[in-house]
């Protein structure tokens, strides 16, 4: 009885019989589930030196002027303020003889502000103010570490905003402006070149201090101390 002849195991093309590597996208990870803080450990770690030779070489900056309210290093390029005092590398500090004093320069394009980490003050800030939140969409190359889960930077309790210097600087001097312009719209020319702070002193009622002395009433009183009132001391 003559048997059939076995099939052939040859493949007809080489590629059949070899076995095809997972790809990257084809490999299954593990998804890791972690607290806000954990994460951002993680990132931090990642961000350390990854030797112990890289360690040694360590430069400590004792630096006591840098405010706890400085920016990340990545942001204060960009500020218009210093942030880090006269050690600080980016705003070029140096010593102004005319003045007499410290006075940086290479001032970024944008002002960076703290905020507190409440609705109250964001919505303040946002609705009121317009500053904007810093997040990655405008800064994409800065390191994953200094954004937190809802995308911004904090520092403790608060978070950073930014605006263009320009219009920053003028929010900053809005309050002061209003209060000059409260403060002129009071002031009254008397005699004797004396200024009083009443804006119709024929309808109100103001006196000029007398700075030489009151009644003997007065002068018994407070004959040592002139010009201070007992249990009134302000």
């Amino acid at each position: 009885m003559a048997f059939p002849s076995p099939k052939s195991v040859v493949p007809d093309s080489p590629t059949e019989s070899l076995p095809v590597a997972p790809t990257p996208e084809s490999v299954i990870r593990p998804t890791v589930i972690m607290s806000e803080e954990d994460a951002y450990i993680t990132e931090r770690a990642a961000s350390q030196p990854a030797t112990l030779d890289e360690v040694r070489q360590i430069k400590v900056h004792t630096d006591t002027t840098k405010s706890r309210l400085a920016l990340p290093d990545y942001f204060e390029r960009f500020s218009y303020d210093c942030t880090n005092g006269p050690a600080c590398k980016v705003h070029a500090w140096a010593f102004d003889a005319t003045k007499e004093r410290w006075a940086y320069g290479n001032r970024g394009e944008f002002l960076f502000h703290w905020t507190k980490k409440v609705k109250r003050a964001i919505d303040h800030a946002m609705n009121v103010q317009e500053w904007l939140f810093v997040n990655r969409r405008y800064f994409t190359d800065a390191p994953g570490h200094l954004f937190s889960a809802n995308g911004g930077v904090e520092l403790g309790d608060v978070i950073l905003f930014f605006l263009p210097a320009k219009q920053a600087l003028l929010l900053r001097a809005a309050p002061g402006k209003r209060s000059n312009e409260a403060i002129r719209s009071r002031l009254t020319r008397v005699k004797d070149g004396k200024v009083l702070m009443t804006a119709h002193p024929e309808s109100e009622q103001f006196y000029v201090p007398d700075s030489v002395g009151g009644s003997d009433e007065t002068t018994d009183r407070n004959e040592t101390t002139p010009g201070i009132q007992e249990d009134r001391d302000f």
